[in-house]
């Protein structure tokens, strides 16, 4: 959370780099990691897959996640088959709910 400005949203590209797979890792060297655990923290899904998203759900829950694509530099159909994976109510969140929010 911004302390400055803690009403922020923030959106980090293609899963901030990868950042969410390493809180397990910090949390193993004495890092309180709940402090990561913002809900005004979202994250891109571009060019990922279904495991990468499963685990981003599963640490920070799917309303933290929006759908983004590197369109037209990769081709963005295997990041949307993998979100269409999950089923309609997923798709709805990171295509409508969460850009709903994070505009609002």
């Amino acid at each position: 959370m911004c302390r400055l400005r803690p009403t922020l949203r923030i959106v980090f590209a293609i899963l901030a780099g990868g950042a969410p797979f390493q809180l397990e890792r910090l949390t193993h060297r004495g890092v309180d990691v709940r402090s990561a655990l913002d809900p005004n923290t979202f994250f891109d899904v571009a060019t990922f897959g279904r495991r990468a998203m499963e685990l981003v759900i599963e640490t920070f829950g799917v309303h933290q996640l929006v759908y983004g694509s590197d369109t037209p530099v990769v081709d963005s159909r295997p990041t949307l088959d993998a979100v269409r994976g999950f089923g309609d109510a997923v798709m709805h969140v990171l295509q409508s709910d969460t850009p709903s929010r994070l505009l609002t």
